[in-house]
């Protein structure tokens, strides 16, 4: 499958470099979180997430000893918040990785730099919400509905199979689904960003920036409507 734009990438891991450190103990610690009740997840910090299904809910949290107990988390009507307290200034020099176990996951929401990894998820609905300029990666997602809200810079690349699909960009980051068959497409682009998708029965495109739309699909029902400079374009067959 295609990999998170390299750019995105770039810009996710360098944030940290590039701010001021705010954590005086370097010393990488491991500390676990209890967490349970929730299939939601709200991010509101910088660092890399990895989440996998599981029968047993759990957060681990592997950073430097003085940015831990600057990390805030809460359960907030079936959401988990994951965020900073107030007080912490700039970022640790050292990788923040944050390793979440689900049993279930259906809303992914962030509005800071964070670069998430999802491996293999079957859920009833997703609805993934991109603020920040981070990215958001998902191996093989089984669903029946998938929502994107793609209003930054980031990247959202996902692979797997849905039944529908409604992807809404109004900013310059892009969404790489070619590898996520679905039966029924609609898309809502106003900005300058980019989408690559593939649907196999119907597909709807509203275009009125001066982004572009790709599709694979074999012979899908085609609405489309562009103003602006905006293009869309077959791929023919998924190969």
């Amino acid at each position: 499958m295609k990999k998170i734009p390299i750019l995105s990438a770039v810009m996710v891991l360098l944030l940290p470099l590039v701010l001021l450190a705010g954590c005086s103990d370097a010393s990488i610690q491991t500390q676990d979180v209890d967490v349970s009740d929730f299939n939601q997840l709200q991010i509101n910090t910088f660092g890399e997430f990895i989440i996998e299904q599981g029968d047993q809910e759990s957060l681990s949290i592997e950073a430097p000893r003085d940015y831990l107990r600057y990390v805030t988390t809460s359960v907030d009507n079936g959401a988990l918040v994951i965020g900073m307290r107030r007080g912490f200034l700039g970022a640790p020099i050292q990788h923040v990785t944050y390793t979440l176990t689900v049993k279930d996951l259906n809303e992914i929401s962030i509005s800071g730099a964070a670069a998430v990894k999802v491996f293999k998820l079957d859920t009833e609905q997703m609805d993934v919400n991109l603020t920040g300029a981070g990215s958001v990666e998902m191996d093989q997602l089984i669903a029946r509905d998938l929502n994107v809200n793609l209003t930054s810079a980031g990247a959202i690349v996902i692979a797997g199979a849905v039944d529908e699909q409604k992807i809404t960009i109004s900013g310059v980051g892009s969404y790489e689904a070619g590898d996520l068959r679905s039966n029924t497409t609609s898309i809502l682009l106003t900005g300058a960003g980019s989408a690559v998708v593939w649907a196999e029965q119907d597909l709807s495109v509203n275009v009125t920036g001066v982004g572009s739309v790709s599709y694979f699909g074999d012979n899908p029902q085609v609405s489309q409507n562009v103003s602006g400079l905006g293009s869309i374009n077959s791929k023919g067959k998924h190969p």
